[in-house]
């Protein structure tokens, strides 16, 4: 445990992380670009899950609201990486022992895969008579995932001092 908080340490530490955590410039600009990404992922997907639910969108075909949407969550979803990546390496002895912050990380990830699975299989789903139940349950399970990342996101500050 100590050579993980000493590595969380050193990231923390490194010259270029302590340069854009003390400039207040950066540090907006991360933070914008962290939340702009944030609504652009999010939204993008939650309105393709809600196109797969019947709930949006109905005028339009699953393919065509992919087409659409998907470049705005994967644009959205790299810049959020990469802020993402910065905003925690400012702080990153608090947010290596954050357990939220992990389970927050692990909701990404499985969201983001649910994210490529239905965008791989809108077009099939467009070819059906009736979307599928099982698309149906994974665009639930998707938005759930979304969720469930926004509320993490939420509870790290104050499970620990993480600004």
């Amino acid at each position: 445990m100590d050579g993980y908080l000493a590595f969380c340490g050193g990231i923390q530490r490194y010259p270029f992380v302590v340069w854009f955590t003390n400039s207040l410039l950066a540090s907006v600009v991360i933070w914008l670009s962290h939340y702009v990404s944030l609504f652009l992922t999010i939204g993008s997907m939650a309105i393709l899950n809600l196109r797969v639910l019947g709930i949006a969108g109905r005028k339009q075909t699953i393919t065509q609201i992919a087409d659409v949407y998907s470049k705005w969550m994967w644009v959205g979803l790299a810049v959020l990486f990469v802020s993402g990546t910065m905003m925690a390496a400012g702080d990153s002895e608090l947010y290596c022992t954050n357990g939220v912050f992990g389970i927050k990380l692990a909701l990404i990830l499985l969201a983001a895969i649910s994210g490529i699975i239905i965008q791989r299989n809108v077009r099939r789903w467009d070819q059906e008579p009736a979307v599928p139940m099982g698309a149906k349950t994974l665009a639930f399970v998707s938005l759930l995932l979304w969720v469930g990342t926004i509320l993490a996101a939420v509870d790290i500050p104050a499970l620990t001092n993480v600004p």
